[in-house]
């Protein structure tokens, strides 16, 4: 029996918790791309899955691919690849705005997440190796008979035979070698399928080759098991409701079996297939521990869970139905060491009715942005076998309409920031580098209050047009916001702790690990040099002086 520990909040003084806000330009974009990459990347996952174990009526790979499955398999695989930017520079926007942790200074979910793109994008190239060498083994006649055997979509694109081995071996068929190779292997009239078959290539092998590194690369995001909507994206039928299929797994007596002896046989069909053509590189051990969370998701070991999970019940102070995305982070972001995720992921109608989540135990972060794009985060500390319930708020802050308008000015100065940027040096390679940033103003610049903010533009030789916005809750004396915006670059600080105030002047100052929380940036413009990365000595320092003119 799961126990209840009610969480009554958390420090309302710690960067993006326990305060609604908007977040940055984009955010409400980026944050439904994330929901929309975890779903699509469990339905890929789950999918291979269900392939390669017949619909879940047999333990893990033990089933057999059928042409179609094949097919769908790549054509999924091959629409997320194509997103695949869009889901980079969204995850990379989260990560460094701070809604997406980063355990250190130089790995986060990014640094985890690009393993898989990783695969992702190489399954073209992959499958054309297997292609190339299977045919480079059949007569000339037998190519051949594969190259007039072909769709017309792919022979239109290649002037004659010649040209389309010639354009297969260069990539240009990338996009399209799992279906490719599909039709190969199905095509009776070669021997095609028999020299895949010397060479352990059959179609079984290689979605367990292609799937086992999508489980492992894929685990550290979990889409929760709860999750039923599926985002509105346009991949035509490939993408299959995940919910459909946890619940397939959740009935199956061979997987309840499998985990229950270990997922031995599962770890033996993964041996054979090491190092195969077009090996992907997957760690077996990490495979059948990446396949374990995902069954213990499913509540096959009750006993197991509650030795070493919890359950996280989030309510929304917020009433309104809105569609809400969920992330519930671990706390520094690190992958626990069996494998366990670190990031959960749900969407639901409704919070404020409810929502639960099983997670490891230990400290985790709660965030929920609703349809407006207003987010709140709570910091919960989950134990073993009991609910932790805890409220987050995503309600519209209440404009201050008591606090001063006009007649002030600021000030701002940063001391031993690092940055690192990526830039392309005299040979074409993309090159890292870091650089100090410290400035100090001579003097104060005038604020002109708008829309809830105090704002300003300035120009320098430097960056051009700098535009300053600053957000002050006068009633709490706090500096909720101070963002920084160049052509190509956006700087802000968040929840800033005030060193003085009176009416005349304010002082808001952070530094070191303090001010690392509390930062972060947003590359804006293509072709400037990206920042990835930033780093904070002990001595790094932020400040802000607010005044009255």
């Amino acid at each position: 029996m799961l126990q209840i520990t009610l969480f009554s909040g958390c420090n309302p003084n710690e960067p993006g918790v326990g305060n609604a806000d908007i977040g940055y330009e984009g955010f409400k974009s980026d944050a439904e791309l994330f929901y929309e990459f975890a779903y699509r990347k469990e339905s890929l996952i789950l999918n291979a899955l269900n392939y390669t174990s017949d619909g879940f009526t047999k333990a893990p790979f033990e089933g057999t691919i059928s042409k179609t499955e094949f097919s769908k398999f790549f054509a999924e695989l091959e629409e997320l690849n194509k997103e695949a930017d869009k889901y980079v520079a969204a995850i990379q926007q989260l990560e460094s705005s701070g809604v997406l942790q980063r355990p250190t200074q130089t790995r986060g979910i990014f640094s985890s997440a690009k393993e898989f793109f990783s695969w992702v994008s190489g399954a073209g190239e992959r499958n054309r190796e297997r292609i190339t060498t299977i045919a480079s083994n059949m007569t000339a006649a037998e190519r051949s008979k594969l190259y007039n055997g072909m769709r017309d979509e792919w022979k239109n694109k290649s002037k004659n035979e010649a040209d389309f081995w010639n354009k297969l071996q260069k990539g240009d068929y990338d996009s399209s070698a799992g279906q490719i190779y599909n039709d190969f292997y199905h095509d009776g009239e070669t021997e095609f399928s028999d020299l895949a078959q010397e060479k352990g290539l059959t179609p079984q092998k290689i979605v367990v080759n292609e799937g086992a590194k999508g489980v492992e690369s894929g685990a550290n995001v979990v889409l929760d098991a709860t999750s039923a909507v599926v985002p509105g994206f346009g991949t035509g039928t490939t993408v299959t409701k995940v919910a459909d299929n946890v619940e397939k797994m959740t009935k199956s007596e061979s997987w309840k079996e499998a985990a229950e002896h270990g997922f031995h046989a599962a770890s033996d069909i993964l041996e054979e297939v090491t190092g195969d053509i077009g090996y992907t590189g997957f760690n077996g051990s990490d495979v059948v521990n990446a396949i374990r969370n995902k069954v213990d998701e499913t509540v096959f070991k009750k006993d197991d869970k509650e030795e070493t999970k919890g359950k996280v019940s989030i309510t929304d102070k917020n009433k309104e139905k809105t569609k809400s995305i969920v992330i519930v982070e671990k706390k520094g972001g690190a992958t626990s060491s069996d494998g366990s995720p670190s990031i959960y992921t749900t969407t639901k109608t409704g919070i404020s009715d409810g929502i639960d989540m099983l997670v490891k135990a230990g400290k985790w972060l709660v965030t929920v942005i609703n349809e407006k794009g207003y987010r709140g985060t709570v910091e919960v500390e989950v134990e073993a076998g009991k609910v932790t319930v805890t409220e987050v708020n995503t309600q519209e802050p209440e404009s201050d309409e008591e606090g001063p308008k006009g007649n002030y000015e600021f000030k701002s100065t940063i001391d031993n920031f690092q940055i690192e940027a990526e830039w392309v040096n005299d040979e074409g390679d993309i090159v890292t580098s870091w650089a100090e940033h410290s400035e100090e103003w001579d003097g104060f610049e005038p604020l002109t209050y708008k829309d809830g903010y105090f704002v300003t533009t300035m120009h320098s030789d430097f960056a051009g047009e700098e535009n300053y916005k600053l957000q002050i809750d006068f009633k709490n004396k706090k500096l909720l916001l101070a963002e920084q915006i160049y052509d190509c670059y956006a700087f802000t600080l968040k929840n800033l702790p005030v060193v003085s105030w009176s009416d005349e002047k304010m002082i808001f100052e952070s530094s070191g690990n303090d001010l690392y929380d509390r930062f972060s940036y947003q590359n804006i413009l293509e072709g400037c040099n990206r920042i990835v990365g930033v780093a904070f000595e002990s001595n790094s320092k932020a400040r802000i002086e607010i005044r009255k003119r």
